[in-house]
């Protein structure tokens, strides 16, 4: 028992359960592998990692690594190109920021020009208000002293 708990378990059992598993294309390649293996032209495969080289020099190009790493490097660029945007979008919220408060501001400083005006101006209107109630007192003032001068006749 203990002996078929090693065998089931050992790394040739993973191969050959890989192995079975074959279908189509890839299990008429491993009977083709495995004729040529028999014939002596081939050596066999004992493990996992051997398996697994054979097949990457079988069905993946010499290209591939290369492809890999020009894919890397357009990700990279994307990458960082997607930094710049975001630093440029960062930035230019930044200046719509100061912008809004720049017009804030401005906006502000008018208002407060337009009510001090808007008080000037208002005083400027009592003072001729006042000037103009005054006047009329002293005319009617004069016209009582005059009224008194004639004998209070009239």
């Amino acid at each position: 028992m203990v002996h078929s708990f090693h065998l089931r378990h050992s790394k040739y059992y993973f191969l050959t359960l890989c192995i079975s598993s074959f279908v189509g294309h890839a299990k008429e390649w491993w009977d083709y592998r495995q004729s040529r293996v028999e014939k002596g032209r081939k050596s066999p495969i004992q493990n996992w990692s051997e398996l697994r080289a054979c097949m990457r020099r079988t069905f993946i190009p010499p290209s591939f690594d290369f492809d890999r790493e020009i894919e890397k490097k357009k990700i990279d660029i994307a990458r960082r190109r997607e930094e710049k945007l975001t630093i440029l979008l960062r930035e230019m919220r930044e200046l719509e920021e100061k912008e809004r408060i720049r017009i804030q501001r401005r906006e502000q400083k008018e208002r407060e020009k337009f009510k001090q005006e808007l008080r000037e101006e208002e005083e400027q209107l009592r003072k001729e208000k006042e000037e103009k109630e005054r006047k009329e007192f002293e005319e009617r003032v004069r016209q009582e002293k005059e009224f008194k001068k004639k004998g209070g006749r009239d």
